[in-house]
């Protein structure tokens, strides 16, 4: 009986495994992420002792592990030093999802032109809801990285109900659209662009 209650009490418990992966690499010796109770493994230890996130993917936790730590939001995910790229793992992102919501992921991790050629084409789009124009408005002043969105968007529709003001701030013109399948008939009828802006995205009417 008492051994079967050790079991028991240790299953939350995190193992010697993710122990040494999440402290690999760290200003934490090994003898001490083994010695140290697990009470005192909180985020705010991970983030002074070097932690890295990859360790934390390597130790097999998550945003569930990492609130149980003491993490208080997405936003202390994003500065801990995950970026845009761990959404496009399926699990990671259901994670993320259902410990804070599709609104507040998007929010802290759809920032930059980077970010949205990092979603863009990966199933985090549909699994927390972001819409092509959330992926073009992060990516003003950005001609090429509006070009990799595009590629990553379904060819010729991507742009379809997007304001042309938008794609012109992104800095994409006449060469990225017609690569991508868009021709002036499809920007006119998809983007309601006028003969103005036509012209400044290069075509010629």
């Amino acid at each position: 009986m008492a051994r079967r209650s050790e079991s028991c009490a240790s299953a939350s418990e995190i193992t010697t495994r993710q122990r040494l992966l999440l402290f690999s690499n760290t200003n934490v010796s090994a003898e001490t992420c083994l010695a140290i109770d697990e009470s005192e493994i909180t985020f705010e230890f991970l983030r002074t002792s070097g932690v890295r996130p990859c360790n934390v993917i390597s130790a097999g936790m998550g945003p569930k592990a990492l609130v149980r730590m003491g993490m208080g939001s997405v936003v202390d995910m994003r500065e801990f030093g995950f970026d845009a790229l761990y959404l496009t793992d399926c699990k990671f992102c259901t994670e993320a999802n259902a410990t804070f919501g599709s609104a507040k992921v998007v929010n802290a991790f759809l920032k930059t032109a980077s970010d949205a050629v990092s979603l863009a084409g990966s199933e985090a789009v549909s699994m927390l809801q972001i819409t092509p124009q959330q992926l073009f408005e992060v990516c003003a002043a950005s001609p090429v990285e509006a070009a990799a969105v595009l590629e990553q968007l379904p060819r010729g529709t991507a742009l379809e109900g997007i304001p042309c003001k938008t794609v012109l701030d992104t800095g994409l013109r006449k060469q990225a659209l017609l690569d991508n399948g868009y021709t002036t008939a499809l920007l006119v009828s998809h983007c309601r662009a006028s003969q103005a802006d036509l012209s400044k995205l290069g075509f010629t009417v």
